[in-house]
């Protein structure tokens, strides 16, 4: 491969999934540790539009990455988040929820049902983590433990792609 981009996520796979990591995390271990190398890296945003955060290549650009997956066996949807991130991102997307929002806010009756800041998320809440009850409520006291730095990028106002309610 040519390009710097999937050579540098050749490097961080060659470093971080060799056949031990593999199958202890696909034996229940959590793939935290896996996660945060690719994330601090960046991947995971390649086609998340700049202004958003992300590097904005192009699907051709990013193909060799989704090799790379399969070839290294990546035990985590590294794959299925590049494509998450980005259909989260694109205008489409970003518009109709932004309507949404809007209307939300225009028929709020006071701050207690306002919505003040909305980011699209490509992962879910998850039962494995305990975000989600085994009644499918949220519980959210996981989700702030778990997601403490989009927690708090979003009420600082510094997280990319927020959205917010139009002025009115």
């Amino acid at each position: 491969m040519d390009d710097l981009f999937s050579d540098a996520v050749r490097q961080v796979l060659a470093a971080q999934v060799c056949p031990a990591v593999v199958r202890q995390i696909e034996a229940g271990g959590t793939p935290a540790g896996l996660w945060q190398h690719i994330e601090a890296a960046g991947f995971a945003d390649a086609l998340v539009p700049e202004a958003q955060g992300g590097a904005a290549l192009s699907l051709a650009e990013v193909y060799p990455v989704l090799e790379l997956c399969g070839e290294y066996a990546v035990p985590v949807p590294l794959a299925e988040t590049l494509l998450a991130r980005a259909v989260l991102a694109s205008a489409g997307v970003r518009a109709r929820f932004q309507g949404m929002l809007d209307q939300m806010a225009a028929s709020a009756t006071g701050s207690a049902n306002r919505i003040a800041r909305l980011c699209l998320l490509a992962e879910p809440p998850t039962i494995d983590r305990s975000e989600i009850t085994d009644k499918g409520s949220i519980n959210q006291r996981a989700v702030l433990a778990h997601r403490a730095a989009i927690v708090e990028a979003l009420h600082a106002d510094t997280l990319p792609g927020t959205l917010k309610p139009a002025a009115r």
